[in-house]
């Protein structure tokens, strides 16, 4: 079973729904403040999200179970993202955690 639209067609779809996406995630990041934790964060997502996409054999020697997560630019950086603000946050949850405790 075949494709009913044009190959150009298709692509030009793909480039309006990626650079929509794209945008629209800039103008959410442009609306907050950017201090350095997400600078950095952004900035290490960024990498690893070019990085997996570029040179995909990096995750080769990671064990089995993790290849599905790293082997994609986009879930491995979501992933990374994700993570990575648990961490940069931490301070803020355990300053949440102290004023229950008061």
């Amino acid at each position: 079973m075949g494709c009913l639209q044009p190959g150009p067609v298709g692509g030009a779809c793909l480039l309006f729904a990626a650079s929509f996406m794209i945008l629209t995630g800039l103008e959410e990041m442009a609306a907050e403040p950017l201090d350095e934790r997400k600078i950095f964060a952004a900035g290490i997502v960024f990498i690893l999200g070019v990085g997996t996409g570029l040179v995909p054999e990096i995750f080769s020697r990671m064990p089995h179970f993790f290849r599905p997560f790293f082997s994609d630019p986009l879930s491995s950086a979501a992933i990374l993202a994700v993570i990575l603000y648990q961490i940069f946050h931490m301070d803020q949850l355990w300053a949440k955690f102290k004023e229950k405790e008061s």
